[in-house]
């Protein structure tokens, strides 16, 4: 059994050895020996017949041996090339084969490597293509404000990246009976902008929730190849996401439909999720209204002066033909910009005569403590520097950075002028309200100097 199995274990050109060997040597020497010891003592004549009858069996032997030696290196070389094929050269090539099946086999084999090689450029092609989607979708990811961007720039990527010519995404209303086109792109629209569920291919997919690939003609995008996934999170449908393109093209692939299935998987996360945070940050921003509130209730003098630093903003700003961006910003400061004395004691702000150094330094927390709390609202990240800054001073006398006149922008210096004016003009526990006219000769003595003279010029016109 030992000898056996080293026999199976031996490479092919030793095995044709001995099996040569054991078909053609041995017998001839069987009949060498048999020939001299038996038949040649007895008849000369036939002794000369048999000798040139092995000396034919001989060449016979010989001739085959070649024929086999040959048809086996054949053999042996298509072996080495899909060696060298699975270790991942696939430029190894069988030519000029001499046996016709060996020939029609290294013919197969030329057409299966050429095949691999197709195969594995439109792998590598695809992952370009995912790598492309990706990098935009990461970027998107990374920077968008809003969910509506954020899909814009998906559409857009995809029909690039797959060279699809019309590209549409639609969503499920929130009665959950009609898709609404949220974005569409190309020369040619899909679908209607607005169709019920079931209706047409796209509103069969969202009712389904199951892809279409088509690169037939069909009645409702004839002339086009179409491919169509839902959007889907969980067991809920969120909408569909078409692309289409002319047929005489490259139809459109299963990987295609993949690729695009996965990407649609990551958009419904997105959306989820841009959903869930919209939620919770509105939760927040109510939250904050309701403290900024609070803390009006808790000072009777500093009732209604966050409104009133926001009406003085706003007017100012327009003066400035600002954008009504910006207006809204500084709007949205004034009525947070003192959120931070949520964190000062009440005995502190309501104290009927001047603070200690000590209480002073606590009161100069409160624009950083409005800061922080502002910080993690992604949509009113915008308003921090507004909060953290709105008594900071040109010369740089301010708090509780001290930053200078580099380092204010037009916006802050409009809410620096706005709130010190109120502040002014209203009691406060340790004093009573200055006069109209003593505060615009306040304002006026350090235009220049603590508050920019533009934005105090203008603001004195407006009043």
């Amino acid at each position: 059994m030992l000898k056996l199995k080293s026999i199976k274990e031996e490479r092919l050109w030793r095995k044709f050895l001995l099996a040569y060997i054991l078909m053609s040597v041995v017998p001839v020497l069987i009949l060498l020996y048999v020939i001299h010891f038996i038949i040649g003592t007895q008849n000369n004549d036939a002794d000369t017949t048999i000798q040139w009858l092995i000396f034919w069996i001989v060449c016979s032997s010989l001739v085959g041996f070649w024929l086999v030696k040959g048809m086996l290196r054949s053999f042996m070389t298509v072996v080495k090339t899909v060696r060298n094929v699975a270790e991942g050269d696939l430029s190894a090539r069988i030519d000029n084969a001499e046996e016709l099946e060996i020939n029609e086999l290294a013919q197969s084999f030329g057409r299966i490597t050429h095949q691999l090689e197709d195969n594995i450029r439109d792998l590598q092609k695809s992952k370009k293509l995912i790598q492309e989607v990706l990098s935009k979708v990461g970027q998107a990811v990374a920077s968008f404000q809003n969910i509506d961007k954020f899909l814009e720039l998906i559409v857009i990527s995809t029909v690039e990246a797959l060279r699809a010519e019309n590209g549409q995404l639609m969503l499920i209303d929130s009665g959950g009976k009609e898709l609404t086109t949220k974005f569409s792109f190309g020369q040619v629209k899909i679908s209607p902008d607005r169709i019920k569920l079931g209706e047409g291919i796209m509103g069969r997919v969202a009712q389904q929730g199951k892809p279409f690939l088509t690169s037939a003609l069909t009645t409702e995008y004839k002339g086009m190849q179409a491919i169509c996934v839902p959007l889907s999170y969980g067991n809920k449908i969120m909408g569909v996401f078409a692309l289409t393109r002319k047929n005489g093209r490259t139809d459109f692939s299963e990987d295609d439909r993949v690729l695009l299935s996965d990407l649609a998987s990551q958009i419904s996360i997105a959306m989820e999720n841009y959903r869930l945070s919209a939620d919770a940050e509105q939760t927040y921003v109510e939250t904050i209204t309701a403290l900024a509130m609070a803390v009006e209730a808790r000072d009777q003098y500093t009732r209604g002066h966050t409104k009133r630093v926001g009406e003085y903003c706003t007017k100012l700003a327009r003066a400035f033909n600002l954008e009504e961006k910006t207006v809204k910003l500084l709007n949205d400061a004034s009525n947070l910009h003192d959120i931070g004395k949520i964190g000062i004691p009440d005995h502190i702000l309501r104290k009927p005569m001047p603070l200690t150094l000590e209480e002073m330094k606590l009161v100069y927390e409160h624009p950083i403590i409005g800061e922080n709390i502002l910080r993690p609202i992604r949509s009113l990240s915008e308003l921090c520097d507004l909060v953290r800054h709105h008594h900071e001073r040109l010369d740089g006398s301010g708090y509780p950075d001290g930053i200078g006149v580099d380092k204010i922008s037009l916006p802050l210096h409009i809410m620096i002028v706005a709130d010190v004016f109120d502040a002014m003009t209203t009691d406060r526990p340790y004093r009573k309200a200055v006069s109209l006219e003593e505060s615009k000769q306040e304002l006026r003595k350090f235009a220049g100097i603590r508050y920019d003279a533009k934005v105090v010029e203008k603001f004195l016109q407006i009043l």
